[in-house]
């Protein structure tokens, strides 16, 4: 039988409904799963965009590489703004000024700093808005307003953290923004982790379920692997991410879905990293 290890379980996104129609957000209810192998980390992310009530709103991009060497996905929403104005915050302009601007050895957990110190919750448009009840319980669902994971090698050691914040809605304020690293076992040859929208992918192990018959089918040779604790090349990775991506996206097609980006970080070479793009016909 197929035993997923997970280093970490993030809590799944909740339903996000319409708030009132001066302020909106894209509702990214993405799913984003990071393979850590001995040889390097796959990262990979759906690229459905959907509005509030979750209807298709085409296609976004929730991923990206910084630098060459790491790895920042989102997941929530990716664009908050009022209507007729210039958003305050989109994840694709917002993750190219921070590449641009951070330094060129700029480490992982500096750029989560980076994001912490950063992110859409620091923005005074929006902090407003839930300090005078604007976004609140009855009309946004989502406990957060964005989550990231970001990846990459520290020390020469792989590392992977989720950078989130919480709304409380009672005190209509924020948590503090918190940074929590997924532990690394030196002994696995992988290591596997999902952010947002996983439950289909956690019914692999589950005979009978869609999820577990799928991926025996597209992913036999990794599972062995993955079972027998040895290591998958960077393309065994790959297609194995991309498989549990669309596992996730038959399951929750209303939120997740094509097109595919997966990003490849390879342990040595970092010239060898490298995005692909899937965008894949409906079954």
């Amino acid at each position: 039988m197929f035993c997923v290890h997970i280093s970490r379980i993030f809590r799944l996104l909740a339903v996000l409904v319409s708030i009132p129609p001066l302020f909106y957000t894209a509702a990214s209810a993405s799913t984003v799963v990071t393979l850590i192998t001995s040889k390097g980390i796959v990262m990979g992310a759906d690229g459905k965009a959907v509005d509030q009530q979750f209807h298709d709103a085409g296609a976004t991009k929730k991923i990206a590489l910084l630098k060459g060497r790491l790895i920042v996905a989102n997941v929530g929403g990716d664009t908050f703004g009022v209507t007729g104005e210039k958003p305050m915050y989109e994840f694709v302009s917002w993750i190219g000024e921070i590449d641009k601007n951070s330094g060129p050895a700029v480490s992982v957990s500096e750029l989560a700093q980076i994001v912490r110190d950063r992110g859409p919750w620091t923005l005074p448009g929006i902090r407003s808005r839930i300090e005078d009840g604007t976004i609140n319980a009855d009309n946004y669902k989502l406990r957060h307003l964005t989550m990231y994971d970001i990846a990459g090698y520290e020390n020469g050691k792989p590392m992977l953290i989720e950078v989130s914040d919480e709304i409380d809605f009672a005190n209509r304020t924020l948590f503090p923004v918190r940074l929590e690293q997924a532990p690394q076992d030196a002994r696995a040859q992988n290591s596997l982790s999902f952010l947002g929208e996983y439950a289909a992918i956690l019914n692999i192990s589950k005979s009978g379920t869609y999820a577990y018959n799928e991926v025996r089918r597209r992913a036999e040779l990794q599972m062995k692997l993955f079972n027998a604790n040895k290591a998958m090349s960077l393309n065994q990775a790959k297609d194995f991410v991309l498989a549990l991506l669309e596992i996730e996206a038959h399951e929750q097609a209303d939120k997740v879905g094509a097109p595919y980006t997966i990003v490849t970080l390879p342990k040595k070479g970092h010239a060898r990293a490298l995005t692909v793009q899937y965008v894949l016909k409906k079954k």
